[in-house]
């Protein structure tokens, strides 16, 4: 099988990996050395998936906040693909690296402050070439909602649809309060079992919130998640919604 010449070495000098060669003088001898190989095959750029360009992440998500990419892919199969995730902002370079798969849940609590906008992408490395991603997400940080910070805050409980959906493994739900309230965030198995207790009895003030879930070690398959609330003014909040795990 024929192999490209990586480099070639004339009476002992380096000259590059050249098609061809004039000698200086062809009348003496001369020697000639060459070496061969695979060239490396570049791994493809990843894309961004979430959390999605210009969203909003509540102050509450940053103990767990959930990053997701589309996988590489290399043409050498004896290839190892290293991604690393870098967040910027003000006053904050944060690189998470060495990753082999496609999410990272951090605990980004003491490095973002709410308020502030943030940016974040991903490289990935074959371990000759390092490729980045062609997007660079943008994310606010939104800080905790009361009622009298004079900041605006949902006027009524909701429950949202999970993003992404279909997902592997990671997803995040979203929903609203409208006033201080003691939250239980659920999820059951098509039988009904619990299979994850994502807050519990946990009392929370008004505002959006975004929770990020990830069912690395749950199989495929439809769950549902459950939201109950239970308000300062005596209001019951009990909502159920599908999601679907797909490996």
């Amino acid at each position: 099988m024929w192999k490209p010449v990586l480099g070639v070495i004339v009476d002992g000098s380096p000259v590059g990996a050249v098609a061809s060669y004039t000698f200086p003088n062809v009348g003496a001898n001369h020697t000639l050395q060459a070496s061969f190989g695979a060239a490396n095959a570049v791994p493809t750029a990843v894309a961004l998936l979430s959390p999605l360009d210009n969203d909003t992440v509540g102050e509450g998500s940053l103990t767990a906040m959930s990053f997701t990419w589309s996988a590489s892919t290399d043409a050498d199969a004896g290839d190892t693909l290293v991604y690393s995730l870098r967040i910027t902002g003000p006053g904050v370079d944060y690189t998470a690296g060495g990753l082999t798969d496609t999410s990272v849940t951090l605990d980004l609590s003491a490095d973002l402050t709410a308020g502030d906008d943030y940016a974040w992408t991903v490289t990935v490395n074959d371990g000759q070439a390092v490729v980045s991603s062609p997007d660079t997400f943008g994310f606010h940080v939104s800080p905790f909602t009361g009622v009298d910070d004079g900041v605006t805050v949902p006027e009524v409980y909701a429950l949202g649809q999970n993003y992404p959906n279909p997902f592997n493994p990671t997803t995040a739900i979203p929903f609203d309060l409208p006033e201080r309230s003691s939250v239980s965030l659920r999820v059951f198995n098509i039988l009904g079992v619990q299979v994850m207790e994502l807050i519990s009895d946990e009392q929370m003030q008004a505002g959006s919130y975004t929770t990020p879930v990830d069912f690395s070690n749950l199989s495929s398959g439809a769950y549902f998640y459950r939201l109950t609330a239970r308000g300062e003014g005596a209001q019951v909040f009990d909502k159920v919604m599908k999601l679907v795990v797909i490996r």
